[in-house]
């Protein structure tokens, strides 16, 4: 694993207080190597911004709500619906987020195929069990359906690219 060297600071690139910052509950993130927050989905509801409590919310639902409903419709793997629920559940790296776990740059991997495959399997098999929607995201959340920081950072930041729900 590589070590940072010289970390750029958000506030010192754009010349920005990094107190001024903190005060407004602003993250300063290093620009060079992942910054390790992440956005927990479960804590969405919670956020005293609206954009995020209403907008972020939504659109997380929506999002999973579709994969969900085409697993359902599935009828074996690499058919339609299963195409299509890959399509949605595969979490790329989004460049310039810088969130994440590496230490010497911000090119991440994202979710990788093994990864989407497996999360596709889990929530394939939690909904053909037949669990309620209410108690659906819990469940996958249990079985590891978000697994870790790093992919759960992916999926947040993948539904906010053009052409999600």
């Amino acid at each position: 694993m590589s070590k940072i060297r010289s970390v750029v600071r958000f506030s010192a690139q754009f010349g920005i207080d990094p107190v001024a910052l903190d005060a407004a509950g602003a993250l300063d993130p290093t620009l060079n190597v992942d910054t390790a927050p992440f956005i927990d989905p479960l804590l969405l509801e919670h956020s005293r911004h609206p954009e995020i409590f209403e907008g972020a919310r939504r659109s997380y639902e929506a999002h999973f709500t579709t994969s969900i409903k085409l697993l359902d419709a599935s009828r074996s793997k690499n058919d339609t619906a299963w195409r299509n629920a890959m399509r949605l559940l595969s979490f790329p790296e989004v460049k310039g987020t810088c969130l994440g776990y590496g230490t010497g740059s911000v090119v991440g991997s994202g979710s990788g195929p093994q990864a989407t495959i497996a999360l596709m399997e889990t929530a394939r098999d939690i909904v053909s069990l037949g669990v309620p929607a209410t108690m659906r995201s819990a469940a996958m959340s249990a079985s590891g359906f978000s697994s870790g920081p790093s992919a759960v950072k992916s999926a947040r930041a993948c539904p906010a690219r053009a052409g999600s729900p």
